[in-house]
């Protein structure tokens, strides 16, 4: 599938306010669905941070997405129900830019 379309469609189903609404059971254990989408969130912010990064590009999102990114993860990521999907978080000043911040939560430097 066409990685611009799945994103996309992600997009376009997190337009319906019934997307957010109700739980979904994970691999063995249940979270409520708007959790679930601050989790897709956080994987689509992170990752393509990750590959930014890895291939010297710029990265730059708007500040609501970020703000939105950082409250999910300094609140779940401590919390998460699989923590082993994520390393020992990194500290990083509460002056640092919004994704150094996230990144640094969920176990990257910055």
């Amino acid at each position: 599938m066409n990685t611009a379309k799945s994103v996309r469609a992600l997009g376009d189903a997190w337009d319906d306010p019934e997307a957010w609404e109700g739980e979904t059971e994970g691999p063995g254990f249940v979270l409520p669905n708007g959790t679930w989408g601050k989790v897709a969130l956080t994987e689509m912010v992170v990752h393509a941070w990750d590959l930014a990064k890895a291939t010297g590009q710029g990265f730059d999102l708007p500040d609501d997405t970020l703000r939105a990114c950082y409250d999910h993860v300094s609140g779940f990521v401590d919390q998460a129900p699989l923590p082993e999907l994520w390393g020992p978080p990194v500290g990083t000043p509460s002056d640092a830019p919004l994704i150094d911040r996230i990144v640094g939560c969920t176990g990257r430097h910055p």
